[in-house]
């Protein structure tokens, strides 16, 4: 009888320590429940993270292609402005070299402008005065034509008297020496006169020039 006393205890401590154990082993699992479903709600959190993660570097993937597509782009178009840029200063000195020598010629001709202007003038003057001095050999020479014809008609009527007084007989020989001796005189001033007017050339009168000296026998006459 104490022997099954004995093993009752034993079985009624094993019972309460077995009970014991149960219920930690019921809040270990309880608590084992709880924390996979938070291990779970984690999961499920971190495969939505995870696929917004994806999504996001899949998102950056492509921007940062289109970010190096527009950097190729950029650096070409660089490349090209700065070709452009290289060109358009070359260009430049170009059109500078061109506006410098441009500048040069146009002084140049403003020089030789001026100059010419200068010397329009001054064959301006020149002509004026030919033209003066045209004028006034014109008035000569028509002058000395009038002188001229007056002369040869005198010198007509005084040959017609010398022949006129040679066929009068009766007369002294010191009146006919005396009127041959006007007569000879007369003539000699006739000859003196045709003379000059011929030397003086109409044609060089029209183009401004004289004849320098005409040696006429008993005269000097410079015309």
């Amino acid at each position: 009888c104490c022997g099954f006393s004995a093993e009752r205890d034993q079985l009624q401590t094993s019972y309460t320590n077995l009970a014991i154990e149960r219920d930690q082993l019921q809040t270990s699992n309880k608590n084992l429940a709880k924390e996979r479903d938070q291990l779970q709600t984690s999961y499920s959190n971190l495969a939505i993270e995870k696929d917004q993660l994806r999504t996001s570097y899949t998102n950056l993937a492509t921007e940062r292609d289109q970010l190096q597509t527009s950097n190729t782009n950029l650096t070409t178009e660089r490349d090209q402005l700065q070709t452009s840029n290289n060109n358009l200063a070359i260009e430049r000195d170009q059109l500078q070299t061109s506006y410098t020598n441009l500048a040069i010629e146009r002084d140049q001709l403003q020089t030789s402008y001026t100059n010419l202007a200068t010397e329009k003038d001054q064959l301006q003057t020149s002509y004026t005065n030919l033209t003066i001095e045209r004028d006034l050999l014109q008035t000569s020479y028509t002058n000395l034509t009038i002188e001229r014809d007056q002369l040869q008609t005198s010198n007509n009527n005084l040959a017609i008297e010398r022949d006129q007084l040679h066929h009068c007989e009766g007369q002294a020989s010191e009146s006919d020496i005396r009127v041959s001796s006007e007569v000879l005189q007369l003539t000699r001033v006739s000859v003196t006169t045709s003379t000059m007017v011929w030397y003086l050339d109409p044609t060089e009168v029209a183009q401004h020039s004289l004849k320098s000296m005409v040696e006429i026998p008993g005269d000097r006459k410079l015309l």
